[in-house]
């Protein structure tokens, strides 16, 4: 059955995102499979008892995130350091990965119409993100979406947590026209027209709802649907406008010498440092680094230019 309600989304990107292939972050093919299944988050409705939260925005790029956290954690490649940091601030919720829709739903500017792809990616860059525990919207207190987005609910620690969870885990996000290629890396945020059903769903209305792309068949992609039943499989010619979100696990850091002006993107794995030439490109790629007293045992890679508003 079809709906032309709007389920949250505003559509419209920037021409200065950064496209798949151009983007200067470094990417870890992560599962060739192309299925994410297997590390679902917990399932969150978007839609509470009272009113619509209109955030599919924020669900589906934080269910992105989520996926790749518990991807990682399965796989050991996050550091104990860092797991121990994620138990001790309430990350953790039913023994999984859960963040806080409410704090990224108000930070990425949710209207009453809902949220553009790129304000919600921008949020998440900037400010990071903090435990669903934290900030979480209980149906005692909140009974409509002006009262789960009002921005005064937001602490000073609500801030400072997002910020250290940020320089933590840098993230970025980027446009992924092609899902095949982008699906190697984490699941991808997609737009669809909302539709439900057993079958294959295949609606020819312009898109009014953010998903996540979690599989990719021979004739369909399986979607993570933050609004009703979880899985469901559409037409590729139904899906619009791919998000891929990355996380940086310390692989790759951005470092600068204490007493030089120029910061490095470091690659841990191949000791290697990329130079960045301006506060542009370091505030597009994450804006945090940390200062060393040296970076001698780094050989040179080149340099990050912004080029026009591009990465070259």
């Amino acid at each position: 059955m079809l709906s032309l309600k709007n389920r949250g989304l505003l559509l419209g990107k920037r021409e200065t995102d950064y496209q798949l292939g151009s983007s200067p972050v470094v990417k870890e093919v992560l599962n060739p499979s192309l299925n994410w299944k297997e590390w679902s988050p917990e399932h969150e409705i978007q839609a509470k008892k009272y009113y619509d939260t209109l955030s599919c925005v924020t669900y589906s790029a934080l269910d992105a995130i989520e996926y790749i956290f518990i991807y990682r954690l399965n796989k050991g490649q996050v550091s104990p350091q860092d797991v121990k940091w994620l138990q001790e601030k309430g990350y953790f919720q039913n023994g999984l990965i859960n963040f806080s829709e409410r704090f990224t739903a108000i930070l990425g500017e949710t209207t009453s119409q809902g949220a553009y792809q790129y304000k919600v990616g921008d949020a998440i860059r900037k400010f990071g993100l903090i435990p669903e525990s934290m900030f979480n919207a209980p149906i005692e207190e909140v009974r409509s979406q002006a009262e789960f987005l009002d921005k005064t609910k937001i602490t000073p620690e609500m801030y400072t947590l997002g910020l250290e969870f940020v320089k933590r885990f840098p993230i970025n996000y980027e446009w992924a026209l092609n899902l095949k290629e982008g699906l190697k890396y984490a699941p991808l945020q997609v737009c669809v027209y909302y539709a439900d059903g057993d079958g294959l769903l295949c609606p020819t209305n312009p898109p009014i709802h953010a998903v996540l792309a979690i599989n990719l068949g021979d004739d369909f992609i399986e979607i993570d649907d933050s609004y009703s039943r979880q899985y469901k499989k559409y037409c590729p010619q139904a899906i619009y406008s791919s998000m891929l979100y990355t996380v940086n696990f310390k692989t790759m850091t951005f470092k600068k010498e204490k007493g030089k002006p120029h910061v490095y993107f470091t690659n841990e794995n191949t000791m290697t440092k990329v130079m960045i030439i301006d506060m542009d490109t370091l505030n597009a790629l994450g804006g945090q680094y940390m200062e060393v007293d040296n970076l001698d045992n780094y050989s040179n890679a080149g340099t990050f230019v912004w080029v026009e508003r591009k990465i070259e």
